[in-house]
C-alpha cells in the first residue's frame, strides 16, 4: 500500500523528492542513499509518474507515491498524463508533489532531479527556502564563452536561466506553487519556438513575481552546464571542492551508461569540458556509474514506460500534441476526453470520430496527427488545403504507416460524402473577419441557391477567442449555419462561392482564405467600385468565374482575368419595403473609422436643405450605426453631431431596420455602398450621393446625385 499523508515523514520538518518513471529506479535509489547519508535528519519521498496503488512498495526506495496521490481532480490530472511525454510529465509534476509534502506538515520540500548524488549537507539550503519562500540555482554563475562549445548562451536562454533539477520551497511559497502548477497543466511542453521547455522557463519569472533567495555556492547543481567555471579539487580527506567551495550535490544531466568517457549526451560533439582532462571529474563520473549498475540500473533501464499506451492506442508525440492542442482550442477538435485513463474506449472513439474541422472536408484527431508526423506538404489543413490533405491522408503509403504506428487502424479515412447533385458551399471571406452585410450576403446567396433545388451549405469563418481551458469546447476556425448545419455535417461541397468582402482583403489574404475544393470557385465581389479588382490583380485568376453587382466593375473583373465575369443580383431582404420620401439614411460603419462615412457632411446637409425654407418638403436623416455595438467616443460623436435636433436621429440597434423605406444617403468620395444600398436600389429606393464620386461609382444603376434629386425636387 502506498503511505497516507501522515506516514510521508511527517515527524520531519524537512523533505527532499524525486521523479521518475520506473525505468529511473536505479538513479532515485541512488540520490535517496545519497541525500539521507549527507542529510540524516531530513525525510525523502519518490513520485513514480507511471505506479500504481496496486503494485505496492518498490524495491530500494523508502516511501513511494503514485499521480494518484498528489491529490488533483481526476479531470486535471488525466489529461496530463495524456498529452505529456514521460520527460514533460516528470516536470509537470513537480509543484503538485511540493505542494501535496508540504501540506503533510514539513516546513520545507526540495525537489532533486533522479540523477544527482548528494554528498554534503544541504541544511543551510532548507534554511533559505524557509526564509525567503522558494530557492533557486543559476545554471551559471559566471558569462557562458561564446566560443562555439557547449553549453551556449543561446541554449541556456532557450532552456531558461534556472535549472528545475533542483528547487526548494518553504511553506510561505504555496502561493508560488499554486501559480507554477496551473501553467503546467498544460504548458510543460518542448517548444523553444514558443518559448516554452518544460517546467524551466516559467521559472525566469519568479524574480520579478514572487520572494526568492538565488543561491551561488558553486558547490550546488555542479553539472556539465558549469563544470567549466567551477574547477573541481580533492582535499587530502577526499572530499572534493568547486571553485573552492565543498561540493554538496553533482548533477549528473545526460549521463550514459554505456558511454561512461562522455560529459553529458546533450553536450552532442562539442563540450566546452572533457572527463578525460579532468581526474576528479573522472573519479565522481565513475563512482556514479559503479553505484547506478550496483542498483541495477542495466536491468530497470528496459523496463517499458506504461503510459506510453493509454487506452489501447500507442501515444506518439504527434497524438500527444494534437490531444494537448484540441484541448486548448487550437485544432478544431471538440468534445475531448477529460478521463482518457480511467474511462475505457473514451480517447480511442475520440481520435478516430471525424470531425468537420474544415469547411470542406472532415478530418478525425488522428488525422491531424499523421499530418504532424509525416510533416505532409500542407500548409492549412484546416482551411484552402483541405481537399488536398484529405486526398494525401487516403492515398500515401506514409499516411498508412503513421496510423499503423498508434495501433489504430480502424479510423474512418473520409467523412465527405457526395450525392448526385454536386454541392455548393457558400462562404464570406475578410480579415480578420469578414463584416456582417458580407456574411448576410452569403446567406443570402446559400439561400437563393436551395430554394432553386442547389445544394448548397453556407459556412461562417470564426474567430479564435482565444484558447480555452479544460472542459470547454475549442475556438472553431470555422462552423456551419442556418437550416443545414446538422444534415450537411458530412456533406463534402465540391463547389465554393466565396463572398469577397474586399474592402477587407488584402493581396496576400484573399487565397489564403479560401480553402480548396474539387470543383469550381467563384468569387463574389461584394464592392461598387472598382479599382478593388485591379488592386488584388492576379489573385482573381485563382477563381474560376467571377461575379459582380454592377456593370463598371464587371468591366474591371474582365480587365484582370480571362475566366467569366457574370453580373449577378443578390436577393432582396424586404421585397415589400415602400419608400417614405424625406427620409434618409446614413449608415456608420461602428467597425471603421469616423472618415469612412463622415456623419458631420450628411449633417450639415440635412440642414442645409432646412434652411432652403418652406417650399422644401421636410428631410429626417437617420444615423444608423452597424456592423456591431458603437464605442462609446462613437456614440458621443454622433450625439454631438445630432446636437437635440428633432430631424437628426441616432439609431444604434444594428439591425437594418433604419434602411427599409428610406433614402440610402452616401457622401464621402471613397464610398462603397453595403448590403442597404444594394436593396434599395433593387426595390427602387433612391441611393442620393451627396458630393464627388469617381465616376464610375456615380453611373450605377438607381444612384443619383443629391443635387440632381434636389433639382427634380
Amino acid at each position: 500500500m502506498l503511505p497516507t499523508g501522515d506516514q510521508v515523514g511527517a515527524a520531519s520538518r524537512r523533505i527532499a523528492a524525486t521523479i521518475i518513471a520506473e525505468n529511473y529506479l536505479a538513479y532515485a535509489q541512488v540520490l535517496e542513499q545519497s541525500f539521507l547519508g549527507a542529510n540524516p535528519d531530513a525525510d525523502f519521498v519518490t513520485l513514480v509518474v507511471d505506479h500504481r496503488a496496486e503494485d505496492g512498495p518498490v524495491e530500494g526506495l523508502q516511501r513511494v507515491l503514485g499521480p494518484d496521490d498528489l491529490g488533483l481532480p481526476a479531470e486535471e490530472l488525466e489529461p496530463m498524463l495524456a498529452m505529456y511525454s514521460v520527460m514533460e510529465l516528470s516536470t509537470a509534476l513537480k509543484p503538485a508533489l511540493l505542494r501535496r509534502i508540504l501540506d503533510d506538515g514539513h516546513d520545507v520540500a526540495a525537489y532533486l532531479d533522479p540523477d544527482i548524488m548528494v554528498v554534503g549537507d544541504l541544511t543551510d539550503v532548507f534554511d533559505a527556502a524557509a526564509a525567503d519562500a522558494i530557492a533557486l540555482t543559476p545554471h551559471d554563475l559566471q558569462p557562458v564563452p561564446r566560443d562555439g562549445l557547449e553549453v551556449a548562451e543561446r541554449t541556456i536562454m532557450l532552456s531558461g536561466i534556472f535549472n528545475l533539477g533542483f528547487i526548494a520551497v518553504g511553506t510561505a511559497g504555496r502561493t508560488f506553487l499554486d501559480w507554477w502548477h496551473e501553467r503546467l497543466t498544460t504548458d510543460a511542453i518542448v517548444d523553444h519556438a514558443g518559448a516554452l521547455f518544460t517546467d524551466q522557463r516559467w521559472i525566469d519569472w519568479v524574480p520579478a513575481l514572487f520572494p526568492n533567495r538565488v543561491l551561488r555556492d558553486p558547490g550546488l547543481n555542479v553539472a556539465y552546464w558549469n563544470v567549466h567555471e567551477r574547477p573541481l579539487t580533492r582535499d587530502a580527506d577526499g572530499s572534493v571542492r568547486a571553485a573552492g567551495a565543498p561540493l554538496r550535490f553533482f548533477h549528473f544531466s545526460g549521463f550514459d551508461a554505456d558511454r561512461p568517457w562522455t560529459l553529458s549526451r546533450f553536450t552532442a560533439d562539442h563540450p566546452r569540458h572533457l572527463i578525460t582532462t579532468d581526474p576528479v571529474l573522472r573519479d565522481l563520473w565513475h563512482e556514479y556509474g559503479a553505484r547506478t549498475a550496483a542498483a541495477g540500473h542495466a536491468e530497470h533501464r528496459r523496463r517499458p514506460y506504461r503510459l506510453a499506451e493509454i487506452d489501447g492506442v500507442r501515444m506518439t508525440p504527434e497524438l500527444r500534441r494534437v490531444y494537448r492542442d484540441a484541448l486548448l482550442g487550437l485544432v478544431p477538435f471538440t468534445d475531448v476526453p477529460l478521463h482518457p485513463v480511467s474511462e475505457p474506449g473514451a480517447l480511442r472513439r475520440w481520435l478516430v470520430t471525424p470531425q468537420q474541422a474544415s469547411p470542406w472536408v472532415g478530418f478525425s484527431p488522428l488525422d491531424a496527427a499523421v499530418l504532424r508526423a509525416c510533416a505532409a506538404h500542407v500548409t492549412d489543413p484546416f482551411g484552402r488545403d483541405a481537399a488536398t490533405a484529405r486526398s494525401w491522408l487516403d492515398t500515401a503509403p506514409e499516411a498508412a504507416a503513421a496510423r499503423a504506428a498508434t495501433g489504430l487502424t480502424d479510423a474512418t479515412q473520409t467523412t465527405g460524402t457526395t450525392g448526385p447533385a454536386p454541392v455548393w458551399g457558400v462562404i464570406a471571406a475578410g480579415a480578420p473577419r469578414p463584416r456582417r452585410e458580407a456574411v448576410d450576403a452569403a446567406r443570402r446567396v446559400a439561400d437563393e441557391l436551395r430554394a432553386n433545388q442547389v445544394p448548397a451549405v453556407l459556412v461562417e469563418q470564426a474567430v479564435p477567442t482565444g484558447r480555452t481551458r479544460h472542459g470547454d469546447a475549442p475556438a472553431a476556425l470555422w462552423r456551419r449555419t442556418g437550416p443545414d448545419s446538422d444534415a450537411a455535417a458530412h456533406t463534402h461541397p465540391q463547389n465554393l462561392v466565396v463572398v469577397v468582402d474586399a474592402a477587407r482583403l488584402t493581396s496576400a489574404d484573399l487565397l489564403a482564405r479560401v480553402p480548396d475544393v474539387t470543383g469550381v470557385r467563384v468569387a463574389l465581389w461584394l464592392a461598387s467600385d472598382p479599382g478593388t479588382l485591379a488592386a488584388h490583380g492576379p489573385h482573381v485568376q485563382a477563381f474560376d468565374a467571377v461575379w459582380v453587382l454592377d456593370e463598371s466593375v464587371a468591366h474591371a473583373a474582365r480587365a484582370v482575368t480571362g475566366a467569366p465575369v457574370h453580373l449577378v443580383h443578390l436577393p432582396v431582404a424586404e421585397r415589400d419595403a415602400a419608400h417614405v420620401p424625406g427620409r434618409l439614411v446614413l449608415e456608420v460603419d461602428a467597425a471603421e473609422p469616423l472618415t469612412a462615412s463622415r456623419p458631420e457632411v450628411a449633417v450639415a446637409a440635412v440642414r442645409a436643405l432646412a434652411d432652403q425654407g418652406a417650399d422644401t418638403d421636410p428631410v429626417r436623416l437617420v444615423l444608423a450605426v452597424r456592423n456591431g455595438a458603437p464605442t462609446p467616443l462613437l456614440t458621443e460623436r454622433l450625439t454631438d453631431l445630432a446636437d437635440g435636433r428633432d430631424d437628426v436621429e441616432i439609431d444604434l440597434a444594428d439591425d437594418g431596420a433604419a434602411a427599409r423605406g428610406a433614402a440610402v444617403l452616401l457622401v464621402p468620395d471613397t464610398a462603397t455602398p453595403g448590403l442597404a444600398v444594394l436593396d434599395a436600389r433593387v426595390r427602387g429606393a433612391a441611393v442620393l450621393v451627396w458630393g464627388a464620386l469617381p465616376a464610375a461609382t456615380a453611373a450605377l444603376p438607381g444612384v443619383h446625385r443629391a443635387s440632381d434629386a434636389e433639382d427634380a425636387a
